[in-house]
């Protein structure tokens, strides 16, 4: 089972970059995942939110500014004490690849996302990575278009709850792995999963108990926050 940090280990350096991939593969993890967003100028970024609020204080949105723009900002703003900034996929698909599983979880929900997901396809095809990728979403219609334009890239459906209407979008999505929120996980739900034969990578588990609960499941991964840090890794 794979031990996926969430983000990177951002304790005391910025999420969703280098820095925090590194310190994560030191501290035991065996997996990264980052989240990716495209800006005004067509690169694909590792950013999480929509906005620059929560990390610089702005309300500029990601998908309406430039990079030129973006890579000005550093995260020392918020407190980091470095002069770490905004990074490029391709940056950290130089830095990882041919190293560990790396899960990319698109965080976009326009209804058309052709321009990212034609972005994100040719970057992992010039680095020549994707026996090592997941890209994962919550939107389905960018899940379907990936399986449209290049089906050998595996792709994970994220999702929080499990209706009825997430069983049926799956049918016409044949995403590779379903990508669950830890309250999710019983008995039904997993042999639901081994029927549709779905590899599974459970998110955010951070709490032993919560791990402990898992244990019993036969689980791809699970992403956290926590879990991969020395001190839980022996009771793993």
């Amino acid at each position: 089972m794979q031990i996926i940090a969430h983000r990177g280990d951002h304790t005391d350096v910025p999420e969703n970059t280098i820095e925090a991939g590194r310190r994560a593969l030191e501290h035991g993890a065996t997996a990264l995942e980052a989240d990716i967003r495209m800006c005004a100028s067509g690169e694909l970024l590792l950013f999480h939110d929509k906005s620059l609020l929560h990390h610089f204080g702005e309300k500029k949105l990601i998908s309406f500014t430039s990079y030129n723009e973006l890579k000005h900002y550093k995260y020392k703003q918020n407190g980091f004490g470095r002069t770490i900034g905004i990074q490029t996929l391709e940056a950290y698909l130089e830095e990882f690849k041919g190293t560990v599983p790396l899960i990319l979880d698109i965080k976009s929900y326009y209804a058309n996302n052709l321009k990212l997901v034609r972005a994100l396809i040719k970057t992992i095809n010039d680095f020549n990575v994707i026996p090592q990728i997941w890209v994962s979403a919550f939107d389905p219609s960018t899940l379907a278009i990936f399986k449209l334009l290049q089906p050998e890239i595996r792709t994970g459906f994220l999702f929080r709850h499990f209706p009825r209407a997430c069983q049926y979008i799956d049918i016409f999505l044949k995403s590779d792995a379903w990508h669950p929120h830890h309250s999710v996980i019983s008995d039904t739900f997993i042999a639901q999963a081994k029927k549709r034969n779905k590899q599974l990578f459970v998110w955010t588990v951070n709490r032993m108990e919560d791990y402990n609960r898992l244990a019993k499941y036969s689980l791809d991964g699970i992403i956290t926050d926590t879990l991969f840090r020395k001190e839980f890794t022996g009771k793993l």
